[in-house]
């Protein structure tokens, strides 16, 4: 979750703002002071699983190895193989606003 926010973070898109935003006030969030996210300290206590555990992605693909440039190398150091996809895989249209 924390590499999903940080994207959104990247692309201006702030979790402070309501659903409707005046023009004015997307302006003052693209130009704000950009605050990162970071794990929880207790997650980097959370040992490694002894056998890899492979997360079906939304349509059933699974992927087969950590070597597949799609595999979240975050969830890799818990030995999880997942592949997350970011909205910066998408064409831009406008605040929030995303097509394929």
């Amino acid at each position: 979750m924390v590499t999903s926010f940080n994207k959104r973070i990247e692309l201006g898109i702030f979790r402070e703002p309501d659903v409707i935003v005046l023009p004015e006030e997307i302006e003052m969030y693209l130009n704000a002071l950009k605050i990162y996210e970071t794990v929880p300290e207790w997650t980097t206590k959370v040992e490694l699983l002894k056998e890899v555990l492979k997360i079906p992605y939304e349509d059933g693909e699974i992927l087969e190895s950590f070597e597949d440039p799609r595999a979240s190398r975050e969830l890799q150091e818990k030995n999880i193989i997942f592949y997350i996809r970011f909205a910066f895989n998408r064409k831009f249209l406008s605040w929030g606003v995303y097509y394929d």
